[in-house]
């Protein structure tokens, strides 16, 4: 719900869960080292209003166009941002996640990693871009530790799930992807 009259319709039809798109990397870091949060606070305060939980993708596509290693610089901003970041910026990936975790850790319980990894062939972790379940996984183990050092409480929710003719999901569960949400 982006409004608070729609959360409070929801909430009017017994919805508790709002799940939030707000916590890009891309946005909240738009320039490397500045970060502002401003947009966000409003964001998870208007849920809190209306006595919803709050379920931030945190982030929803893995990078910051910055970080990003997608391969063509002329890339709509959506899709350099599904990609993984570089090598040398995963670290700050996981730095971005637990202090966005400790700033919220009073609102928020639960954090999704990524939205929809592997499914579009262009859209966070792009299979045309080479992603694997692999590489979920690394991704993946770094945002739970991030998340866990943040607020060893919380909850990690993530996982390859799309459709019942996929193997992604039992290709997770396999590599030992559980041991991460």
């Amino acid at each position: 719900p982006t409004t608070v009259a729609a959360c409070a319709q929801l909430r009017k039809a017994g919805v508790t869960w709002a799940r939030d798109w707000s916590m890009k990397w891309d946005v909240i870091e738009a320039t490397e080292g500045t970060r502002d949060y401003s947009e966000i606070d409003r964001q998870v305060e208007r849920i809190k209003a209306t006595s919803m939980h709050p379920l931030p993708i945190l982030p929803p596509q893995p990078s910051a166009a910055w970080a990003s290693e997608a391969p063509d610089l002329e890339l709509p901003l959506v899709e350099r941002t599904a990609y993984a970041p570089r090598a040398e910026h995963r670290e700050k990936l996981n730095q971005f996640i637990a202090t966005t975790v400790t700033r919220y850790q009073d609102r928020v319980r639960y954090w999704e990693f990524l939205n929809e990894p592997l499914w579009v062939p262009w859209y966070c972790l792009p299979t045309n871009g080479g992603y694997t379940v692999d590489t979920y996984i690394e991704l993946l183990k770094g945002a739970s530790a991030a998340m866990k050092s943040a607020d060893p409480t919380c909850q990690v929710l993530g996982g390859l799930s799309i459709m019942a003719n996929s193997t992604l999901s039992d290709e997770f569960i396999q590599k030992g992807g559980l041991a991460y949400v």
